[in-house]
C-alpha cells in the first residue's frame, strides 16, 4: 500500500473521530436534556399526588358535609312534622274552644230568657227562701178565710215560680261560669301551644335551617375547590404525559445515535486494522528490501573471496565464514 493510501486511511480516521466525538457529545447533550426532563416529571407527578391526596381530602371532607346534612334534614323533617301535628292540634283546640264559646253563649242566651221574666235581675234565692218560709209559718199561725188562703197560695204560687227561676238562673250562672273556666284553661293551653311552636320554630327549626344552609354553601364551595383540583390533576397529567412522549422521543434518539455510533466504531476499527496493516506491509518490505540489500552486499564480497582464493591469496576466517553463511543461504 503507497504513502498516498495511509494518508487516506489517516484522515478517514480523523474524519470517524470527529464524527464519533460529535455523536457523542449529541447523546451527552440529551441525556443532559433527559436527566432534566426526569426532574421535571418528578416535580409533576409529585404536584399529581398532592393533587390527588387534595382531592380524596375534599371527597372525604364532601361526604362528611353530606352525613351532616342528611342528619340535620332528617331532624328538620322531624321539626316539621311536629310543627304540623302542633299546628293540628292548635286546630283542634280552636274548634274545641269554639265549641265552649258556642256553649257559653247558649248558655248567656238562656239567661237572657230566663230573665226577661225578673226585669233582668237575678232574683236572691236566700230571700226568697226566707220570705217562703215567713208566709207559710204566718199562714199556719194565723187565722185565715178563703179570701186570704186565696192571695197566700197565689203569692206562694208566685215565689216558688220566682224560687225556681232563681235557682234555674243559678245553674245557668254556675254552669257559665264552669264554661268560662274551661275557655280560659283551654285559651290558655292554646296560647302555650302557640308559645311552644314559636319558640321551636324560631329555637331549633331556624337553627338546624341555618345549619343546613351553612352547610350547603360550604360543600358547594368545597365542589368548586374540587372541579379546580380536578382540572389542575388533568392538567398534571396532561403535561406529565407530554413530558413522558417526549423522552421516549429522545430515548429512540439516543438509540439512532448508539447505532450510528457503533456503525463508525466498525468503520473505525475496520480501517485501523487496515492503517496497521499497511504500516506492517511497508515495514515488512522496507526489510525485505534491506535484507536483498546485505544479501547483494555478501554476493559481492564472496565474489571478491573466491577471486582471491582463485588467484591463490590468502583469506581470512571471516571471509570463509562468509563464503559458507552465502552458499547455506543458496
Amino acid at each position: 500500500m503507497s504513502l498516498l493510501d495511509i494518508d487516506e486511511l489517516k484522515r478517514k480516521i480523523t474524519g470517524l473521530n470527529n464524527e464519533i466525538a460529535t455523536i457523542n457529545k449529541q447523546i451527552n447533550d440529551v441525556y443532559a436534556e433527559m436527566n432534566e426532563k426526569k426532574n421535571k416529571l418528578n416535580e409533576v407527578r409529585a404536584k399529581i399526588n398532592d393533587a390527588i391526596n387534595q382531592i380524596n381530602q375534599k371527597r372525604q371532607k364532601l361526604n362528611e358535609i353530606r352525613n351532616k346534612i342528611a342528619k340535620l334534614v332528617e331532624e328538620r323533617n322531624n321539626l316539621v312534622n311536629e310543627l304540623k301535628r302542633m299546628k293540628e292540634e292548635r286546630g283542634r283546640m280552636l274548634d274545641e274552644l269554639n265549641a265552649k264559646r258556642e256553649k257559653a253563649n247558649k248558655l248567656r242566651e238562656l239567661m237572657r230568657l230566663a230573665m226577661e221574666y225578673t226585669d233582668g235581675k237575678i232574683p236572691d234565692k236566700e230571700r226568697l227562701k226566707d220570705l217562703i218560709d215567713r208566709m207559710e209559718y204566718d199562714h199556719e199561725v194565723s187565722p185565715t178565710d178563703p179570701q186570704r188562703e186565696q192571695e197566700f197560695y197565689k203569692m206562694i204560687f208566685q215565689l216558688e215560680k220566682e224560687m225556681v227561676t232563681a235557682e234555674t238562673l243559678e245553674k245557668l250562672r254556675s254552669r257559665l261560669e264552669e264554661e268560662r273556666g274551661k275557655i280560659k284553661e283551654a285559651a290558655e293551653k292554646r296560647r302555650e301551644l302557640a308559645n311552644r311552636m314559636k319558640e321551636l320554630y324560631e329555637g331549633r327549626y331556624q337553627e338546624v335551617k341555618n345549619q343546613i344552609k351553612a352547610l350547603i354553601e360550604e360543600a358547594n364551595k368545597e365542589r368548586e375547590e374540587l372541579v379546580k383540583l380536578k382540572e389542575l390533576r388533568d392538567s398534571l397529567k396532561k403535561e406529565r404525559d407530554e413530558i413522558k412522549a417526549y423522552m421516549l422521543s429522545k430515548y429512540v434518539e439516543v438509540k439512532q445515535l448508539k447505532e450510528r455510533r457503533s456503525g463508525l466504531y466498525d468503520e473505525l476499527n475496520k480501517n485501523k486494522m487496515l492503517l496497521t496493516a499497511a504500516y506492517k506491509s511497508i515495514n515488512m518490505n522496507k526489510k525485505r528490501a534491506e535484507e536483498e540489500k546485505q544479501k547483494e552486499e555478501l554476493r559481492k564480497r564472496a565474489e571478491e573471496i573466491k577471486k582471491k582464493l582463485d588467484s591463490g591469496e590468502r583469506v581470512s576466517f571471516e571471509e570463509l565464514k562468509i563464503l559458507t553463511e552465502l552458499e547455506t543461504d543458496n
